[in-house]
């Protein structure tokens, strides 16, 4: 039984590390990237602007949970684990929702990234990558910005 709560510990530990990453990264992301136009131009934009939000928002508020529960979870049983773990699913579901939004633009596999430059180009033949790689948050190419936001779309996935 010792075991178990530790394993449930450290699983709970690696999980705050990525909510910490998910949902710092993804505020800091989402309040670089709200001032573009190119949302309202871009296949699904609205719907991907809402999944940074999302994921930024609520992996802030998941992070400060598992940071609250970390320790009284290793230590809880019957009522307290089921309760624990309904606040953990309440938290996941909207974090769901943010990593099926941003997949409605966002490529599937980091490989595709090396189409940035091009990748669903908006009216106007913008994009979302071409638009951003010009902002001082990432002052880079389309593509290290198509494989910052994967990254940040695959941790969401990865905490699911």
């Amino acid at each position: 039984m010792a075991g178990q709560r530790m394993l449930q510990g450290c699983i709970r530990l690696s999980s705050v590390l990525l909510l910490a990453l998910l949902g710092f990264h993804g505020i800091d992301l989402y309040n670089a990237v709200v001032v573009l136009e190119v949302f309202q131009l871009m296949p699904h934009g609205h719907q991907f602007l809402k999944g940074l939000q999302i994921m930024g928002q609520v992996g802030i508020v998941y992070y400060i949970w598992s940071m609250i529960v970390m320790l009284p979870a290793c230590f809880a049983n019957g009522l307290a684990l089921v309760l624990i773990g309904l606040g953990d699913l309440a938290l996941a579901l909207p974090l769901l929702f943010g990593v099926i939004y941003q997949s409605e633009y966002l490529p599937h596999s980091r490989s595709d990234c090396q189409y940035a430059a091009t990748w669903k180009n908006a009216s106007g033949n913008s994009n979302f990558f071409q638009v951003a790689s010009n902002i001082s948050f990432f002052a880079t190419t389309p593509q290290v910005v198509c494989q910052d936001c994967f990254r940040f779309w695959v941790v969401g996935i990865s905490i699911m």
